[in-house]
Formats: C-alpha cells, sequence, structure tokens
C-alpha cells in the first residue's frame, strides 16, 4: 500500500502524486515580472508565522509604553497583524478568504508545532472568514499616544488568537523544515494559476538549540527554493534582542550589521527583498529605494517588528483582488 501525504485541509494523496505533482510545480519558470499576481479567492495566497517560544522569551520589553514579555509583544503583534489580514480581507458580502494563515510555534516541548488554539486548535492553515468567527478572547488596552504633542491616553480592544508561551529550548530548525513541508502541501494543493507567493516571517530571540549554522542555512534554503509563477517564497527573520543599540531593519550588506554571528547567520538565511517592496522599505529606513534590502532585522524591538510585519504583509494585502467585488 502507499504512504499517503496529506495537502493542508486537503484529502491525503499517494506520496508519489505528491512529490511529482510538487516537482511539476517547481520546474514550472518563474515569469518575467514576479510579485505582480492579483489575489483573490480563486488564487489565494498564504503567510506563516513562526513564533519563538523558548524560555527566553520571558524577559521584559516595552511594548505600548508598559513592560511585557517579549512573548507577551510578540503575541499581541501577531494578533494585530491576523486583525489586519481580517480587516483588508472584509467585503460587503464578508470576509472572503483571499490568504491561508499558519502560525508555528516553537519551544514549549521543544519541538516546533502550529499554535492556534481554541476552536482552531491542531489547525495547519486556516482561512481569514475562520480567523474571524473563531478568536479566543478581547483584550482592552491602554494606548499611549501623543497627538500634536499632547499625550494622550486611549483605549484599544485586540482580539486574541494567539497567547503568549515561553519555556524550553529553541528549535528553530525544526520549525524551518514544519514550515518547508507546510509550504510544500500548500503549492501541491494550488498547482494551477497565478499565486502571489507565499511569505515566511520567522520571528526570534536567540540561536537554535536543535542545529547549527549550516543546518539552519540548508532549512532556509529548502523555504526560499520554493516558488509559484509568480516568485519565490520569502523569507524575513526578525531578532528580538533586549540590548541596548538601534535596530537595524532591511540591511542593504553583511557590513550594515554589528560583528554578531547570530546576526550574520539570519542575514543569510534571509530572503533579498523584490522590487516590488523597496519603497515601502526606503520610507521606513530613510534610504534610496533603488538600493538592495535583505529581508531581517537586528536588535529589533516592538516598534520595529510592527513595521518589518506591516511590510512584510502589506504588499500581499494590497494585491487582494477579486473580480466579484462589485456584486452584492
Amino acid at each position: 500500500m502507499s504512504e499517503l501525504v496529506k495537502s493542508p485541509n486537503q484529502s491525503p494523496v499517494p506520496a508519489g502524486t505528491f512529490h511529482e505533482t510538487l516537482r511539476q510545480v517547481l520546474e514550472t519558470p518563474v515569469k518575467s515580472k514576479p510579485y505582480t499576481a492579483q489575489v483573490t479567492r480563486s488564487s489565494p495566497s498564504a503567510f506563516v508565522f513562526l513564533i519563538d517560544q523558548s524560555g527566553s522569551m520571558k524577559k521584559q520589553v516595552t511594548y505600548l509604553g508598559k513592560p511585557v514579555s517579549k512573548a507577551g509583544a510578540v503575541a499581541r503583534i501577531v494578533n494585530e497583524i491576523l486583525q489586519e489580514i481580517i480587516n483588508r480581507c472584509q467585503k460587503s458580502d464578508g470576509v472572503r478568504d483571499y490568504f491561508d494563515i499558519a502560525v508555528i510555534g516553537y519551544g514549549q516541548d521543544d519541538t516546533a508545532d502550529f499554535a492556534w488554539e481554541g476552536a482552531l486548535r491542531d489547525r495547519e492553515f486556516v482561512s481569514p472568514s475562520e480567523l474571524a468567527a473563531n478568536y479566543l478572547s478581547v483584550e482592552t488596552v491602554v494606548v499611549q499616544d501623543v497627538v500634536r504633542g499632547v499625550p494622550m491616553e486611549r483605549t484599544k480592544h485586540l482580539k486574541q488568537w494567539i497567547t503568549p508561551k515561553a519555556n524550553a529550548l529553541t528549535p528553530m530548525k525544526n520549525a524551518l523544515e514544519k514550515a518547508a513541508d507546510l509550504l510544500e502541501a500548500w503549492l501541491v494543493g494550488h498547482p494551477a494559476g497565478d499565486h502571489f507567493p507565499p511569505l515566511v516571517l520567522n520571528i526570534t530571540d536567540g540561536a537554535a538549540t536543535d542545529g547549527k549554522a549550516p543546518d539552519l542555512l540548508a532549512a532556509a534554503r529548502r523555504i526560499k527554493n520554493l516558488h509559484t509563477t509568480d516568485g519565490h517564497v520569502l523569507l524575513l527573520n526578525i531578532h528580538l534582542s533586549s540590548a541596548a543599540g538601534d535596530p537595524v531593519l532591511f540591511p542593504t550588506a553583511p557590513d550594515d550589521l554589528p560583528d554578531d554571528s547570530l546576526a550574520r547567520l539570519l542575514y543569510d538565511m534571509s530572503s533579498e527583498m523584490p522590487q516590488v517592496y523597496h519603497a515601502d522599505i526606503a520610507r521606513l529606513v530613510r534610504v534610496d529605494n533603488s538600493g538592495y534590502f535583505t529581508g531581517m532585522a537586528f536588535n529589533a524591538d516592538a516598534k520595529a517588528l510592527i513595521s518589518m510585519l506591516q511590510i512584510g504583509t502589506n504588499t500581499a494585502l494590497a494585491h487582494t483582488h477579486d473580480a466579484a467585488r462589485s456584486q452584492p
């Protein structure tokens, strides 16, 4: 009896069929003008968030003007990004499923696993409409703002899908491999059409405990080698740190980074950002947008993390379009 392989949210298929379909998808060349595909319900894209949930994520940072654990800050920010995805998929007829979304946590049991909770527990990819219907709770927070030079406070209501976790080691290699497995299955489940490439965002505060640099580079390369006809999967690596110093966002060369082995490794693991992202990146880092940018951040604080995630997701969100949008 042949081995079966399950594509995300689809029925199992024989392993031979799975690998042959994947081979055909990856042998199809990328078009001459990539990262231009429209994201529709019939031609969706995907987001995969990788979240460090190791014990070191208990350390404190400042978020929304108050001390909070790194795990708490990351959970809040990812939840905000998930809400933004829902908002951008909201149309007059409801929330449209333009994306498949996965969140993988690594730590806890020293392995990586899908981080959905509640009704979504044990799911891999979920759709925006499922997110909209299945949040865990609503957190009320007081946000400190400055309006026209005057400090002000406002109440903000944040829906939660991910809760903070911080325990055990940092199996980053396992998380990258799990993301690669998931995306290979996603490509097999979407063999036809012009799909805006999936985006993988890895958020970590330390070195992996389950592999050395060559292992992590190989796992990252496996992700970056995946592609649709519209371009290669993008891998962004975001390093959170309690250290002093300004964040380095979207470096243009290794010399932009400090002499730090983790920084250089994350740089080498990350994707070169396509031209379609350059204008937003240039505005963020205040440089000429004709340069070369690498999709990583070193020593990222909460503000930098928000900026990185917004740039990563907003370009794909800007490509959402549906021929039926004018229909009631």
